[in-house]
């Protein structure tokens, strides 16, 4: 039988989907098992190149389920650059783009959680930074840091205020 029209096609089309459903599904599932390690490099050099796009769009769900303003829609471009510096906007340290979701992975910290995500009150910093701050805040969080840094040796008492009070300055 000729297909006439758009119309008729779409119909076929529909009809042969449905006659051969589970035939393509079992297809598509044997090329997926096939070229799992092409998935796997094709999935790596998304999130290294794409990194923003993604935080962008998973900030873009939350702020729906939640009633969150949403404003960084073309923003992906700025915040890729900013993910490609390679550091931690607040600790300056090192991200980990490796697959999963890592104690330094890149996140998007809302600097003010009273405020929506909106270009200038979004930061890029690590996931495990911006945990804890959603749990405590900078004025929660800063002294028990410095705290810490201080038993360990790693600065003195000094430096700690220093850092309380840069952190502090940081604050919205």
């Amino acid at each position: 039988m000729p297909i006439k029209s758009k119309e008729d096609r779409a119909a076929y089309d529909r009809a042969y989907r449905a006659k051969n459903a589970e035939r393509k599904a079992a297809y598509e599932a044997q090329w997926r098992l096939d070229n799992a390690e092409h998935l796997k490099r094709r999935a790596a050099k998304r999130r290294l190149e794409k990194r923003a796009m993604c935080l962008i769009a998973a900030a873009r769900v939350r702020c729906r389920n939640k009633g969150i303003h949403f404003e960084l829609d073309g923003f992906a471009e700025e915040l890729q650059r900013r993910i490609d510096t390679g550091r931690c906007e607040l600790s300056g340290a090192a991200f980990d783009m490796s697959p999963g979701r890592k104690a330094t992975s890149p996140s998007l910290d809302r600097r003010n959680p009273d405020k929506g995500y909106t270009p200038e009150n979004v930061r890029v910093i690590c996931h495990a930074l911006n945990a804890a701050l959603g749990d405590w805040g900078e004025a929660g969080l800063a002294p028990i840091l410095a705290a810490w840094m201080q038993r360990c040796n790693a600065i003195n008492a000094k430096a700690a205020q220093a850092f309380i009070e840069c952190v502090m300055a940081c604050q919205p």
